[in-house]
């Protein structure tokens, strides 16, 4: 299920923020202002946000409003998708609740300090993040039981990093350094029981911290004669020189749904046209160098045509990407061969098991076939 997730325009509160004294909005329910008004209405543009199967929305004003900007769709209210309530906090300003002998604690005590961002501290009457991935757990084993293929969803910034971390097992430092935009869509995929999801960590390169996600779709290709097609990359920058096999595809572009980045992908990389045949999976893995946690959506396509290739400068000149075409065995070979470097072994260890997969879809459906 593909899951599009939606942070409403910036609110009357988000603006209070902004102030010197910081405002605590929490659940307290506010409107979107002009400027989230102008996000809002600006979403209509977004072909991703067409053609949902459901829209599911939180209670509170400004996602109501954000999203009965830009669809004209029925809206399901969910409870569970509200913002994270700070309990005696909500809609308070920060100078005025120092002020009170009984909250000083919040904003002098260090192990009371973290109350807006904490898995484990709370303000008062409120909740922390772990109280928020439950609730939006909840609501997440709820759809996965519906034949969804998909949906969006417009919430709140901790509502939705508690459900990033559900679906693309995020750790909880992942989560305390996420910073979710007003009105961005962030693609995630929910997944069914047959498809594969792989959790990789960095071990080459120590963890600092993560400041970004990057959604990517890769695509498994084969033709006709059981050959597979992959691309090599010469490169020589930070990550060090190397000479590697890698699937094809790329980032997914702003507004653009998995199935469209990875037909884009595959034309200007490799020239191909391709039958999408179903998704694999999703490997998370790191780029630690990089401070990156990259979202690998890979699909099994099959090539209908060639033509002209569309790289960019950076590809032609930095990365001299050229196109491999190659046996199962050999293609498992070359991934061996070139996890002798730091990032090739990171390449080989997601790739790998998804090359496998692949693998044994093409035999599974030959033999349905026979």
């Amino acid at each position: 299920m593909e899951i599009v997730l939606i942070r409403h325009g910036l609110s009357e509160a988000n603006k209070k923020d902004c102030k010197t004294s910081a405002f605590l909005c929490g659940r307290s329910d506010c409107s979107l202002s002009e400027q989230g008004i102008e996000e809002a209405t600006a979403l209509k543009k977004y072909p991703l946000l067409k053609d949902a199967d459901a829209v599911f929305c939180s209670p509170l004003k400004r996602a109501i409003q954000t999203a009965e900007l830009f669809t004209n769709q029925p809206l399901i209210i969910d409870e569970r998708l509200q913002e994270r309530t700070m309990g005696d906090f909500d809609g308070q300003y920060v100078d005025q609740l120092k002020e009170n002998p009984q909250y000083l604690k919040y904003f002098t005590d260090p192990k009371y300090m973290d109350y807006r961002n904490s898995f484990v501290t709370r303000a008062p009457n409120g909740e922390n993040l772990d109280d928020v991935e439950k609730r939006v757990s909840s609501f997440l084993d709820d759809q996965a039981t519906k034949d969804y293929k998909k949906v969006i969803i417009v919430s709140h910034a901790m509502a939705i990093k508690c459900m990033l971390k559900v679906i693309n097992g995020l750790s909880q430092e992942d989560v305390l350094h996420m910073r979710i935009k007003h009105c961005n869509p962030i693609i995630a995929n929910f997944h069914s029981n047959e498809e594969f999801m792989i959790e990789l960590q960095d071990d080459q390169w120590p963890y600092q911290y993560t400041d970004h996600d990057r959604t990517i779709a890769r695509a498994i290709v084969y033709d006709d004669n059981n050959q597979f097609y992959f691309v090599r990359v010469d490169r020589d920058d930070d990550f060090g020189k190397d000479l590697l096999i890698e699937t094809s595809g790329g980032g997914v572009d702003e507004g653009e749904d998995l199935h469209t980045a990875i037909k884009r992908e595959l034309k200007e990389e490799i020239g191909a046209e391709v039958e999408i045949v179903c998704k694999i999976g999703v490997v998370s893995d790191y780029y630690n160098l990089i401070h990156r946690h990259n979202i690998n959506n890979y699909f099994l396509c099959k090539v209908k045509s060639f033509g002209d290739k569309h790289l960019t400068k950076e590809e032609i000149n930095d990365w001299k990407l050229s196109t491999l075409i190659l046996s199962y065995d050999d293609a498992v070979n070359e991934y061996q061969l070139r996890a002798s470097t730091p990032l090739g072994k990171l390449i080989a260890s997601r790739e790998l098991p998804i090359l496998h997969r692949a693998h044994e879809l093409l035999e599974e459906k030959q033999k349905s076939e026979e």
